[in-house]
């Protein structure tokens, strides 16, 4: 029986792809493999999508573009557009949220049973890839706003001089007692990039975080680095020379919980 194996092909220039698929090209019909041309899509990524076309001859084939596609689960645009997989994370939490309404509506589970359910089954849908994710204040207030809406659900309006209210922002966390969604994602990405300082110097992740890009910047205003974030977020509690602790794995787990508790992110 046939089936169908998904492949990524992926380089910094065109050359480098197309020499890279000829060569994938070459070794499927040495396997007995053939590549389906019709189902074979390239995707550029750049600041400058002015030069796109709406095809690329490679060999004998010719292949059709694409504006985004789903990588891992993640959303990769032509423009590195992170708000892009933000929404489409919001909107997949949705989903699971409306599925499960009717347990967040339930009289008979507790509240610790539904904040169970929403750490355990929408978050994680919620955050997924969030350790690489460059948090705009826009973005980060897209989040709050679907985090809170579930915890209204689960803790209901509050009573005041016989009037029934909706719970005010600062009394949902009060009341959750637990760190918010961007706290959450924020100390999800320091402990990713500890791991990133602790692996190998010839692991791709580890020559990103200390390399240095060339080239020129271009005119205008700078786009957000994740690195700088990250940086910010270290200060901000109080963390000196972070790469040298971050290679003591006990060390960064203590920052780690510490930052859990801490006012600053």
């Amino acid at each position: 029986m046939g089936g169908t194996r998904r492949s990524y092909v992926i380089g910094r220039t065109a050359l480098a792809v197309e020499s890279a698929y000829l060569a994938l090209e070459a070794s499927s019909l040495e396997a007995g493999l053939q590549v389906n041309a019709d189902k074979t899509k390239f995707l550029r990524v750049s600041r400058d999508l002015r030069e796109d076309t709406a095809h690329k001859n490679i060999g004998q084939n010719t292949f059709g573009s694409v504006n985004e596609f789903v990588y891992l689960g993640s959303l990769i645009t032509n423009n590195n557009n992170i708000t892009a997989e933000i929404v489409k994370r919001i909107l997949s939490a949705n989903k699971c949220y409306f599925g499960l309404l009717k347990y967040f509506c339930s009289k008979i589970l507790s509240r610790n049973i539904k904040i169970i359910l929403y750490k355990t089954l929408l978050r994680p849908i919620l955050i997924y890839g969030s350790e690489t994710w460059v948090l705009s204040k826009k973005n980060e207030n897209r989040l709050l706003v679907f985090e809170r809406k579930i915890l209204r659900r689960i803790f209901g309006a509050v009573q005041q001089n016989e009037i029934w209210r909706t719970r005010y922002n600062h009394e949902l966390y009060d009341v959750y007692k637990d760190p918010n969604i961007i706290t959450t994602i924020k100390i999800g990405r320091l402990r990713w990039v500890g791991h990133v300082v602790r692996m190998e110097s010839t692991r791709m992740p580890r020559q990103l975080l200390y390399g240095k890009p060339e080239g020129r910047r271009s005119r205008g205003r700078p786009k957000l680095r994740w690195l700088d974030g990250v940086e910010r977020d270290l200060k901000n509690i109080g963390v000196k020379n972070w790469k040298e602790k971050a290679l003591n794995r006990a060390v960064w787990r203590d920052i780690l919980d510490q930052a859990k508790a801490h006012p600053g992110l």
